[in-house]
């Protein structure tokens, strides 16, 4: 045993074998608990260097200083040393140590013989400035409430800091060597390196750098404010825990293998693996990870309790919780550029080809999140987030340029994305993505897309379906919330809940005004889609289903639907302006079926044969193109486009008074009220009044449609006033009469079974007048669309009965006595026949299935698998 009393200055040797030395309060005291040479300090080269003899030399020793401004080398054993107070330089086994000549200030401090070593223990109290080196296998170091501490769990060499060169770097010796160590400092502005092992890292304090491994450091000369932080021989490392304080700047690598990092708070810089970190310039990035050694990621746990972070979880499967204030969070790699004051400038995705099935948990704040490769699941329950389920880039916003891009849709994963509070931009791009909201305000893409941003609300002013050809079959379902929703290409499944929601089932782009309203949404891209099935629930929803065979139902409220291409116009109050669908042609032919659903539905159906119900509510259908108007979001005005359009469609206007449109061709087939729904069997233009009256007017035409121009379709027009009775009717034929006496052959018609006319009305008779007082009218002949047929207009009067010059006695009195509403009749343009409906199940015929429940049912569980 050796003690020295107060003072300093001394220099102790204990030599081989188990030793114990005290001393004192004093400093400037060197204590080499086996074997070491010192000399006296010239600023070149090394005074105090450890060394182990042969290991049976070497023994257990115990070494207690109370001062400060010490060097201590434990040597090859399982070495007990304490320290009491600051600027200490600590050795677990050997090392060398560089001092000025005069000031004796550390120059440079350095493992030595770093073959071997002991399981350590080292305690410093209170103080800071101390440099400690574990060295080889499993060693203990405790700091006190100090500052400026350099911790290596195993080896490494610390300089003078320059602002140039790294001044604190740790290595690896050969594996076998490195240890499991743990580190503990109570106070702040601290680093440490666990080294190779799996080592347990615990800063209290705030402003700290911490590798879990190895790794270089690069501080300022004088002011040691941090210039560079990168992780080092990422080859190489441990399953490491790291747990650190709030306050400050806290940099933290994890390094190689599977680490565990929980941060209190502050400025946080957490990389679940490798990468680098500088100080933010605004032109190049100052934090950028990357994977280095594949084989050496590891699946990390991220934690971040409170503050502003940039996480990166690296390349395996890693979890990432957030609940601060702010935050870029990559699930695998990326990198970050700030201005001096840390405002973000620009993030993205890097080395996109690796990642790993990532989870990222968003509690709070503003977060940008990029999941990266693999099939990551992402949840954000508050906050303003930014969400890319795989890569891309993101700017910050100036409000006109698009800031929010996503990309390279080819190489990601299928993601599952949950929004349960909010306001979120998120892309699940590539992959068949699962992307479920809960509420909140939310504007979602399928598959890929490019925003730009609200400066200040962070909000879009617009969004835009890019890289078209690519995605997966994605299922977007919302339970509640204000949505915009974009599907993208694939056989998408979109339910938009109970909130009011804007859908687009495959691509398409949405703009808002600044008051946060959408302004306008349309259909882009129109040979790219897929077959979707889009339900939009409660709430007033506008769906365009786009390019494909595509489902679409409404819900209890008010539904704008458009079964392929599309757009809607709003004010900017947010009242509607007009919804109409687009002039494109399909590559391939798409039969969609759209169901309203209660309230006062519009359904557009758009190209080729398709099905449409209106349900509850009064509503307007067009079989084929076209567009309707509104004043004070109330539809004023409806007509077909096109008169060269499509397939024969089937349109079911449901319960209250509808006004259906078969569209361009013949031989739709309508299932209506006779007494109270007003058809046109192709095309046709009305007017509404606040009572839902209509005026309506046809387009005349001579001569065959396919030898004729486009502007001689419109010769003239015939109007009819349409309001005083409660049942009205438009019957648009194949230029027979029915539902009343056929006025050329006296052959009574039945009005629930018309059979076709054997006589053709002349062209030359022209048309007759109406009356719209409520009482019994003529008859209205109108020249129709196709060949030499004539269309027949009846009005009936306030009971029921059709008047006509073939019906003066109103023998069709028995329809309103026969209506309820429980019975339904279906017009057959082909025929020109009114016949009660067949129940669905009846039903033969593949045009009528999408009608049958159970046919429905199984056309829906198709898309869905």
């Amino acid at each position: 045993m050796i003690a020295i009393g107060d003072g300093g200055n001394n220099v102790v040797m204990g030599g081989a074998s188990d030793d114990t030395i005290s001393i004192g309060s004093g400093s400037g005291n060197i204590a080499f608990g086996d074997f070491g040479v010192t000399l006296a300090p010239n600023g070149t080269a090394a005074d105090a260097v450890g060394r182990h003899a042969d290991a049976p030399g070497n023994g257990r020793d115990t070494i207690t200083i109370v001062g400060g401004r010490n060097v201590v080398m434990g040597g090859g054993e399982a070495d007990r040393i304490d320290v009491g107070s600051s600027d200490n330089v600590i050795f677990g086994d050997a090392g060398a140590l560089t001092r000025e000549a005069v000031s004796l200030r550390v120059l440079r401090a350095e493992t030595a013989d770093e073959a071997s070593g002991g399981n350590d223990v080292i305690a410093i109290g209170d103080g800071g400035n101390n440099v400690v080196m574990g060295g080889a296998s499993d060693d203990t170091i405790s700091i006190g409430s100090g500052s400026g501490n350099i911790a290596f769990g195993d080896f490494g060499v610390t300089t003078a800091p320059n602002g140039t060169t790294p001044d604190a770097v740790g290595r690896h010796a050969g594996m076998a060597q490195n240890g499991a160590d743990n580190i503990t400092i109570a106070g702040q502005s601290n680093v440490a390196m666990g080294g190779g092992g799996g080592d347990r890292i615990a800063i209290s304090g705030g402003d700290n750098v911490v590798f879990g491994d190895a790794g270089a450091l690069t501080r300022a000369a004088g002011a040691r404010s941090i210039l560079k932080a990168e992780t080092a021989e990422e080859m190489d490392g441990g399953s490491d825990r790291i747990d650190v304080g709030d306050g400050g700047l806290n940099v933290v690598m994890g390094g190689a293998a599977d680490d565990i990092l929980n941060i209190a708070g502050g400025i946080i810089v957490a990389l679940g693996d490798f990468g680098v970190r500088v100080a933010p310039n605004g032109s190049s990035p100052d934090t950028a990870a990357r994977h280095g050694d594949l084989a050496a990621n590891g699946r990390d746990t991220i934690t971040i309790a409170s503050g502003s972070a940039i996480a990166m979880g690296g390349g395996d499967d890693d979890a990432i919780r957030f609940a601060g204030q702010d935050a870029v969070i990559f699930g695998d790699v990326g990198e970050v550029t700030r201005a001096p004051d840390r405002r973000l400038v620009m993030t993205q995705t890097v080395e996109e080809a690796i990642g790993g099935n990532d989870r990222i948990e968003i509690l709070n704040g503003d977060t940008i999140v990029l999941g990266g490769q693999g099939a990551d699941a992402i949840t954000a329950y508050a906050g303003r987030n930014t969400i890319l389920g795989d890569l891309g880039a993101v700017w910050a916003p100036d409000g006109a340029r698009e800031d929010v891009v996503g990309r390279n849709s080819q190489i990601g994963g299928g993601d599952h994305l949950s929004l349960l509070g909010g306001v979120n931009v998120v892309m699940g791009e590539a992959g068949d993505d699962l992307i479920e909201i809960e509420k909140g305000e939310n504007f979602v893409f399928g598959d890929t897309g490019a925003v730009v941003r609200d400066p200040t609300t962070l909000r879009p002013l617009a969004m835009r379906s890019t890289e078209i050809w690519l995605g997966g079959d994605d299922r977007i379902a919302a339970s509640n919330g204000e949505n915009y929703l974009i599907g993208g290409i694939g056989r998408d499944r979109i339910d938009g809940g109970a909130g009011a929601d804007d859908i687009l089932g495959d691509n398409g782009a949405i703009r808002f005004n600044r008051a946060n309203i959408a302004v306008e949404m349309t259909s882009t891209h129109f040979d790219a889609g897929g077959d979707d099935t889009i339900t939009g629930g409660n709430g007033r929803n506008v769906m365009i289903g786009g390019t494909g065979s595509d489902i679409l139902l409404g819900g209890a409220d008010r539904d704008q639907i458009i079964g392929d291409q599309g757009r809607v116009e709003w004010l900017p109050n947010g009242f509607f302006s007009y919804i109409t669908t687009l002039n494109e042609t399909p590559l391939l032919p798409a039969h969609d079926v759209l169901i309203g659903g209660g309230g006062n539905d519009n359904l557009l159906g758009g190209k080729d044969a398709d099905d449409l119900s209106g349900g509850e509510g009064s509503d307007i259908l067009i079989g084929d193109d076209g567009r309707i108007w509104f004043r004070n979001d109330q539809e004023i005005a409806a007509e077909t486009l096109n008169q060269f359009a499509y397939g024969p469609d089937r349109l079911d206007g449901g319960p209250g008074r509808d006004f259906l449109f078969g569209g361009g061709r013949k031989g739709n087939v309508f299932i209506a009220d006779p007494l109270e729904d007003l058809i046109f069997n192709t095309v046709g233009h009305i007017d509404l009044d606040a009572n839902r009256v209509a005026t309506w007017s046809l387009p005349f035409f001579l001569g065959d449609p396919n030898a004729s121009s486009v502007g001689q379709w419109f010769r003239g027009t015939s109007h009819m006033s349409w309001g005083g009775s409660r049942y009205s009717s438009l019957l648009q034929s194949d230029g027979f009469t029915d539902s009343f006496q056929d006025r050329r052959t006296s052959q009574e018609a039945d009005p629930l079974a018309v059979p076709r006319s054997p006589a053709l009305f002349d062209p030359q008779e022209g048309a007759g007048s109406s009356e719209t007082d409520g009482k019994p009218t003529s008859v209205l002949d109108l020249l129709g669309l196709g060949k030499r047929a004539l269309d027949t207009i009846l009005q009936n009067d306030e009971d029921g009965r059709a008047g006509s010059a073939g019906d003066p006695a109103g023998s069709l009195a028995h329809m309103a006595e026969a209506h309820a509403p429980s019975r339904r009749f279906l017009f057959d343009a082909a025929t020109g026949a009114w016949t009660e409906e067949t129940p669905a199940e009846d039903i033969e015929g593949p045009r009528l299935e999408g009608f049958a429940t159970p046919l429905l049912d199984m056309r829906m569980q198709g898309q869905a698998a």
